[in-house]
């Protein structure tokens, strides 16, 4: 499990990259830009031939602004703690690696080339890395009751989209090729049929109450979809969670264990759904490895 602990040293080695690269891009990109020749840093006067510039000032203001620049906003991301900053510790190590195999592909391979393209790739992992461990662990009882869930009748769909591009109606298709049974819940759409899809506008409003009820809504609607849930008679409760913060507040969840409701949560019904698909399996995967 990776607690605080864990999580502070990832932290002080993506600010030492990020600041190490950063300078490095900053300086490079500032000298190319005083001095488009390249001189200044040594470079022959052919090393952009074959290229589409015929200086270095383009590369330069590109490597002073978007790569360096890129990297001193993680930095930044890092010392503040801000909830992103490990998605833009990420974001700065790919494009510092976008960078170098442009480089390399434009200019042949460098030592140097070398060295920074592992520093990125230490970044984006050590990035990565921190990202995933913000992530509750998943534990084979958790996916044992989730399946149970999904056998118990009827599921209220609350946050189901009315859109068919959406992620929601990706998780509804997989849920109907299980020949499991989903009512749709939207205030947006209120009582309709949409694509075949028979939608409420609240779970109360289902004639017949469902077994559970799936939440695929911004956690500060939670509690208010489990009042709903508890004056229809549902008997469980499943708050959806995929790669970011998820449907649950804690509040939600104490108002649906006080009421009787069975709650399951920090997960997404793609995770437990076989056969499902590739990246979700891996996610489980990754997820139910964190705990060895």
């Amino acid at each position: 499990m990776t607690t605080a602990t864990h999580r502070r040293p990832l932290e002080r080695l993506l600010l030492w990259l990020a600041a190490l690269t950063g300078v490095f891009a900053v300086a490079g990109g500032g000298v190319l830009v005083i001095d488009p020749s390249g001189a200044m840093l040594g470079l022959p006067p052919d090393t952009l031939a074959g290229t589409p510039f015929r200086t270095a000032l383009m590369p330069g203001i590109l490597l002073l602004l978007v790569v360096g620049g890129a990297q001193f906003v993680a930095a930044t991301c890092l010392i503040l703690r801000v909830s992103w900053a490990p998605r833009a510790s990420l974001l700065a190590g790919a494009i510092l690696t976008g960078w170098l195999v442009v480089e390399v592909w434009m200019l042949g391979v460098h030592w140097l080339q070398m060295a920074f393209l592992i520093l990125a790739l230490a970044q984006m992992a050590s990035a990565w890395l921190l990202e995933r461990s913000r992530e509750p662990e998943i534990t084979p009882s958790m996916v044992a009751e989730a399946e149970a869930f999904l056998t118990w009748g009827p599921v209220a769909f609350v946050g189901l989209s009315r859109a068919k591009d959406s992620f929601s109606r990706t998780v509804y298709n997989a849920l109907r090729k299980q020949d499991i049974a989903v009512i749709g819940v939207n205030p947006s759409v209120g009582q309709a049929e949409v694509d075949g899809i028979l939608f409420y506008a609240t779970v109360a409003e289902i004639p017949e109450a469902p077994a559970g009820a799936l939440l695929m809504v911004r956690s500060d609607r939670a509690l208010e979809v489990v009042e709903d849930c508890v004056a229809a008679g549902v008997s469980a409760v499943w708050f959806h969670r995929g790669a970011g913060r998820g449907s649950a507040s804690s509040l939600a969840k104490a108002r649906a264990r006080s009421a009787g409701l069975h709650v399951i949560s920090d997960l997404c019904p793609m995770m437990v759904l076989e056969p499902n698909h590739w990246l979700h399996g891996m996610h489980r995967g990754l997820r139910l490895h964190a705990q060895t």
